[in-house]
């Protein structure tokens, strides 16, 4: 079973994946992995985070989690910093669009390949009662990730996310607005 802090690190490797198989075989992918990012800012705040987890507490056995874009990055942010490892993800930030889920984070270290700004587009969605996430674009530094890759992640998140707290209780729907998630738990 994951923890919060085996999350997170499956979520970062993930990351680092990405971002490694985008710089590495760069010159062999045609197209641009731009994306029109919002251009709204999304403030990352210990007060969000504190607010994030007491929405989340008190769904816990069930009902409503709704968190903005604010909240819900700043409870990642926070709980990554908790991890206490050397992270090589900076400057995160989550949009939620109708129907999609954006990230954008800098990446760096020591062990990477190279550095620079990662995008993600995703779809949220429930499936027997577990979310589900599929990964639609993934780039770094402008670079299109192969969907191979995407795939693999897809499936590592989702066995992370099975083990979430969110998904001890059967999600009824999840939905994406702008600059809000609202998740209807039973």
């Amino acid at each position: 079973m994951y923890t919060k802090r085996t999350f997170i690190l499956l979520l970062v490797g993930a990351l680092f994946l990405l971002s490694s198989v985008a710089c590495s075989v760069g010159g062999l992918l045609g197209g641009s992995g731009d994306v029109d990012l919002p251009d709204r800012q999304v403030e990352v705040s210990d007060q969000a985070a504190q607010e994030a987890k007491e929405i989340i507490a008190r769904a816990k056995n069930g009902g409503s989690i709704r968190l903005t874009e604010s909240q819900f990055t700043s409870f990642l942010v926070k709980e990554m910093e908790k991890a206490g490892e050397d992270l090589p993800l900076q400057d995160l930030t989550i949009w939620f669009e109708p129907g999609q889920v954006i990230v954008r984070a800098q990446v760096s270290g020591e062990d990477l390949p190279a550095s620079g700004e990662m995008i993600m587009v995703g779809k949220l969605s429930v499936e027997d009662g577990k979310l589900q996430f599929s990964l639609d674009h993934a780039s770094v530094n402008g670079v299109g990730v192969p969907k191979p890759v995407l795939g693999v992640f897809n499936t590592v998140l989702n066995e992370a996310l099975a083990e979430t707290d969110i998904s001890k209780t059967r999600v009824k729907s999840i939905s994406l607005e702008p600059a809000v998630i609202v998740i209807e738990r039973e």
